[in-house]
């Protein structure tokens, strides 16, 4: 009969303290209204060394605001508007494919100015342009010059 209340017990504990902490993993989809968007340049800079003459940048960074224990999920994305020289050097050494973005609702690439794009991708540039320390996706905006970079860390 002990035995049966101790399980029992160890269950109803295991089930509440589960209830209790599973909010407390799980993206709070609201939580991007409030991006602080950054548009220095050096930082970009020191992780993408493969883009020379970066004109303008807008970015964000984050955790996704998860609690979760062991290490954490970085993302940064941004629009990087080159000049049209290092633009068409990029445009000339990688296949492209025409394609649709679907972006953050709070961070959109109308933030650059612009208000017609054009997106493509190639999957050599996007690993060519996130390294060994990121993964995720990069595209470009033929019409005006822009780059989107879509990264998280491992």
């Amino acid at each position: 009969m002990n035995k049966i209340k101790i399980v029992t017990l160890v269950s109803f504990l295991t089930v509440l303290i589960g209830l209790i902490c599973y909010p407390m993993v799980i993206k709070n989809p609201d939580t991007s209204l409030n991006l602080y968007v950054r548009n220095d340049i050096e930082p970009i800079r020191n992780y993408f060394t493969m883009l020379d003459n970066i004109e303008k940048i807008y970015w964000i960074s984050g955790n996704d605001n998860v609690i979760s224990l062991g290490p954490t999920d970085i993302y940064i994305k941004g629009f990087i508007l080159l000049n049209k020289k290092n633009f068409n050097d990029i445009i000339f050494s990688y296949d492209w494919m025409e394609t649709n973005i679907i972006f953050d609702k709070n961070f959109q690439p109308t933030i650059t100015g612009f208000s017609d794009f054009k997106w493509y991708y190639s999957d050599k540039f996007s690993n060519d342009l996130s390294g060994i320390n990121f993964m995720g996706n990069a595209y470009i905006d033929k019409i005006n010059f822009i780059i989107y970079f879509d990264f998280n860390t491992f």
